[in-house]
């Protein structure tokens, strides 16, 4: 069978996908039209820097997987056509073959698809690498049609549809800022949101000390279904305080009426907010410690102490005053934890991310044993969260933890 190079780039002038011909055209069918998607990832030198030893190199293979198995799962068609790059792993064009009920594609269902194809990349590399994509850097999916013209030759409608998938692509991230949007507001209007809670089991004695709130929500996108990468968007697209807050709100007035153990809220982005942010983080917050008089305490990313000082001195003029535990990830386990010295700070919890870094990684792990040893002498209680098994549920006992959480406890007290 045929094939031709399609040069598009006037920097190389080298080809940069092989076609087969007979296959594009039989995906066209009659009507010398296709769709085309544009997808990339993990060809952005900068964003190695956000993957420690061979992460990226897995990330980067994860997202090959999912690229290749897109027919298998039903995605795509198996009529579609993908072609990779002849230089960049997961650079690909994929020619979508023509519906079966008329020949034409529309805009509204090539915005389906694009919006289908970010989410399962999103979702499926949250899952195992979620603590260090830089999401917006890490790959894109953008589209374009290809409408062929007898005048001229094939390869060239094909170089213009890819760069007008390239010149399409700001376009196509605002709209899925916008959808996002959308649906984490229709969560949030009508209260799509249902209370979740782990305990947190004290090691030596295996009674419940605590019980950390979560919530889940009632929707059919895969990220908005799964909590961490719910609140990450939202975080991303400025509605982190406002998703809190609905959530806040019902896990309280249904922890009210079952339980009396001290509860545990977690906050997104207290350190990152502006003047008028802050101010509205408070306000709800003193709403909360108002409205529901059940013992609180406060989870809240690792932070530097003068910033921990001025949240507390904060919380203080709002006549809020409550215990804070501070989390630590691969991202804040260097930082100086002389916040744990402030006399709020009753723990430290240690992200899963972190954990079964620390198990795999000596280097890691002595970090992590330093911080541990800390943390104790200052008072705190350590908090290993994610435990899935007994073997893991052994490793942090090793480690010198006083408290641990996970599925695989839940049953154990």
């Amino acid at each position: 069978m045929q094939e031709t190079p399609v040069f598009f780039s006037n920097e190389t002038g080298k080809p940069q996908y092989k076609i087969n011909l007979q296959e594009l055209l039989h995906c066209m069918g009659d009507s010398g039209q296709a769709g085309l998607i544009r997808i990339e990832g993990f060809e952005n030198p900068a964003i190695k820097n956000y993957f420690p030893g061979d992460i990226f190199k897995t990330a980067s293979e994860k997202f090959h997987e999912i690229l290749l198995n897109l027919k298998k799962r039903g995605i795509l068609r198996k009529e579609d056509l993908i072609t990779f790059h002849t230089e960049k792993y997961n650079n690909a064009i994929i020619f979508l073959s023509k519906k079966r009920d008329t020949n034409y594609y529309l805009m509204h269902e090539m915005d389906v698809l694009l919006y289908r194809l970010y989410d399962t990349f999103f979702t499926e590399l949250a899952q195992d690498y979620r603590t260090h994509l830089p999401w917006h850097d890490s790959f894109t999916v953008s589209g374009s049609f290809l409408l062929l013209d007898a005048k001229q030759e094939l390869g060239e409608f094909i170089a213009k549809s890819i760069h007008d998938a390239n010149e399409n692509l700001f376009f196509h991230q605002k709209k899925y800022s916008l959808r996002k949007q959308e649906i984490i507001n229709h969560v949030i209007l009508h209260q799509e949101i249902e209370p979740r809670y782990l305990k947190v089991i004290d090691l030596k004695t295996s009674t419940t000390v605590l019980n950390f709130s979560f919530a889940s929500f009632k929707s059919t996108i895969p990220w908005m279904k799964n909590s961490w990468t719910a609140f990450l968007i939202a975080s991303e697209e400025g509605f982190d305080i406002e998703l809190d807050d609905a959530a806040h709100h019902i896990i309280l007035k249904d922890y009210m009426e079952h339980n009396t153990t001290p509860i545990v809220l977690f906050f997104t982005s207290p350190w990152s907010q502006n003047q008028t942010q802050r101010t509205h983080f408070l306000n709800k917050l003193e709403i909360l410690w108002s409205t529901y008089p059940q013992k609180k305490m406060l989870s809240l990313p690792m932070a530097h102490k003068s910033e921990l000082e001025g949240l507390i001195n904060d919380l203080s003029i709002h006549s809020i005053f409550t215990d804070i535990i501070l989390s630590l990830d691969l991202f804040t386990i260097n930082y100086d934890i002389e916040s744990t010295y402030l006399p709020e700070v009753k723990g430290i919890e240690i992200k899963r991310d972190l954990f079964l870094t620390a198990v795999q990684n000596q280097s890691t792990r002595a970090i992590l044993e330093k911080v541990i040893s800390i943390a104790i002498q200052n008072g705190c209680n350590v908090i290993i969260n994610g435990i899935e098994n007994k073997e893991e549920l052994e490793i942090a006992k090793n480690l010198g933890a006083t408290l641990a959480t996970g599925f695989y406890l839940q049953g154990l007290d």
